[in-house]
């Protein structure tokens, strides 16, 4: 498998699934017109990576990068598309300066660890997680039951979170 590339950028988006072309193309151009308000996307569509687990991935990974998202079987064959987001977040500080917090136990392990995340989430993950606004176990702890982030309700909602996921299913039915 090839290295990933790193952009400090752009969001990383790997298609680790080749079954549904029509579905990665819907999902690439509702990302470009969704998402080009708040980032650069990079898409990698390389077949080297057909079937990668998260772990391959994180060894192609630049320790640059704070996290990645995958278009997996999953994320290509749901209505919503709910994407991989793998935290990919190095801590550089020494374990032994961590004291206390070392013996609580936590929900969110950190690198590696990985959230799915919803078209109408997307946005939110993008732009806090860029910014390090909010961290991943945010993330996770405001997930539905299924344990899919697709947004939280807000007062400030612009409705282009909806609007990425309606384009991702007319894109996906050839409307468009």
């Amino acid at each position: 498998m090839n290295l990933l590339p790193f952009d400090d950028e752009s969001t990383l988006l790997v298609r680790t699934d080749f079954s549904d072309q029509s579905a990665w193309e819907a999902l690439r151009r509702a990302c470009q017109e969704g998402l080009d308000d708040v980032t650069r996307m990079c898409f990698v569509d390389d077949p080297a990576h057909e079937g990668a687990t998260v772990e391959q991935l994180l060894e192609l990974v630049s320790e640059e990068e704070t996290f990645v998202l995958v278009a997996d079987h999953v994320a290509l064959s749901q209505d919503d598309a709910p994407l991989l987001a793998v935290d990919t977040f190095q801590d550089s500080e020494d374990e032994d300066d961590e004291g206390e917090e070392e013996e609580e136990e936590e929900a969110w392990e950190g690198y590696g660890q990985a959230l799915r995340v919803g078209l109408t989430g997307l946005r939110s993950v993008v732009v806090n997680l860029s910014l390090a606004n909010t961290d991943f176990e945010e993330f996770a702890e405001s997930a539905d039951a299924d344990g899919v982030f697709r947004g939280i309700d807000s007062p400030f909602d612009d409705g282009k979170d909806q609007e990425l996921l309606e384009s991702f299913r007319a894109y996906r039915r050839g409307e468009g």
